[in-house]
């Protein structure tokens, strides 16, 4: 469809709050874990990743980054390249990876090796489309066509965003309204905006193994304050599900104890991480976008 774009998001859209680095409430340098996190993705023609030290959950002090480590990189199982230390707390590699390939990351620090691997999935279905609702500029509407071959997890949200709330992050949507059946309701809460029943906090995330039925359409809308909008549909591989799942969980974990003045380091922090040997999130994912004009009227309903 004419306007959909398959490309790299500047950012992803995924409140990466460091949970995955704050795992470690032991004092002391010895207790002091690995952390590696990277998430691939085609549309970049480097592979980024970042390296650092655990620290305790009580301490004030900015996490140490590791600039000596010896990172290795695989595609299929052949080594394509070593990632090299920029002096911006990141290792970069100029390589483009591909949907479906599957990918290993081995970084050696100390004399220990950590490791993960990741399958990226495959592109997103040129059939995609993504438009607003007739002559509704703040509903939107998503057609999708879904494969049964494999396991998909799709996360729906936008980019470009300001919005009424001051706990913004990132610019991604405070929240997705809608009446999608098929959608996880791990974040979701009771709505009538735009009258539709449910919000989605900051995405709404679904998979085709549950939905039974090949043709999906899914509406929507945004809380949109006057900037211009791009909505995105992210599908993402089992690790990086999981680990975007747990780390909103996380978030409002972190929230509830702020509000109880609970102390977070008594509490569980279930942030998954597929790390081998260390802690942090391997990754990838396949992205459609489309960007919208900025609403200038803000009280359209």
């Amino acid at each position: 469809m004419k306007g959909i774009r398959y490309l790299v998001i500047s950012f992803l859209l995924i409140p990466l709050w460091g949970c995955v680095e704050d795992v470690n409430i032991q004092l002391g340098k010895q207790n002091r874990e690995v952390v590696l996190n990277c998430i691939l993705t085609p549309c970049k023609d480097t592979v980024v990743a970042y390296l650092s030290f655990s620290r305790a959950v009580t301490a004030n002090a900015k996490f140490e980054p590791v600039t000596d480590a010896t990172i290795e990189f695989f595609e299929d199982k052949i080594n394509v390249g070593k990632l090299m230390w920029e002096d911006s707390s990141q290792y970069v590699l100029p390589f483009t990876v591909s949907p479906n390939k599957r990918y290993r990351i081995e970084a050696t620090v100390n004399g220990k090796t950590i490791w993960a691997e990741t399958t990226l999935p495959k592109a997103i279905d040129k059939k995609c489309e993504i438009d607003t609702l007739g002559t509704h500029r703040r509903k939107f509407q998503l057609h999708l066509q879904l494969q049964k071959t494999n396991p998909n997890y799709f996360w729906l949200s936008a980019t470009g965003y300001s919005g009424a709330s001051d706990n913004q992050k990132k610019g991604i949507a405070n929240s997705v309204s809608s009446d999608f059946e098929y959608a996880d309701a791990f974040n979701r809460t009771p709505t009538e905006y735009y009258s539709y029943k449910f919000d989605y906090m900051y995405y709404l995330r679904f998979t085709n193994q549950f939905v039974n039925k090949k043709d999906v359409d899914i509406y929507f809308a945004f809380e949109t304050i006057g900037r211009p909008l791009e909505v995105v549909l992210l599908s993402v591989d089992c690790n990086l599900d999981k680990y975007m799942k747990s780390s909103m969980k996380m978030s409002e974990l972190e929230e509830d104890a702020g509000e109880e003045g609970m102390f977070l380091g008594y509490m569980p922090i279930p942030v998954y991480s597929n790390i081998n040997g260390g802690t942090g999130i391997f990754g990838s994912f396949t992205s459609a976008s489309k960007e919208f004009q900025k609403i200038e009227d803000e009280n359209e309903h």
